[in-house]
């Protein structure tokens, strides 16, 4: 699985016994297992950005359907309070060539 993930926490110190990073990472945990238990691999190549709810998902599938299946998969998660979606739409997926 390759998915991208980050953390963007709102104190330098957030890594160092913050209690909202630790539950960062559970939460990312939770959506990580949400996106592959869907099955589609085109999900798998996402970037998923997480600030104490807050989830950001970047990247690129190639139907809305994919989007859409993307951010529904993560909004029941709990502990997710909101997602914004800047997922883009394009014919191919990212990393493959026309060739």
């Amino acid at each position: 699985m390759s998915i991208a993930t980050t953390f963007a926490p709102e104190h330098s110190g957030a890594a160092s016994g913050d209690p909202h990073h630790h539950h960062d990472v559970e939460l990312l945990n939770s959506i990580l297992k949400a996106l592959d238990a869907v099955g589609h691999p085109e999900l798998r190549g996402l970037q998923v950005t997480l600030n104490r709810g807050v989830v950001l998902l970047r990247g690129r599938v190639p139907s809305y359907y994919l989007k859409q299946t993307a951010q529904t998969t993560i909004l029941p998660v709990a502990g997710v309070r909101a997602v914004a979606n800047e997922i883009l739409v394009t014919s191919r997926p990212e990393g493959t060539s026309s060739r």
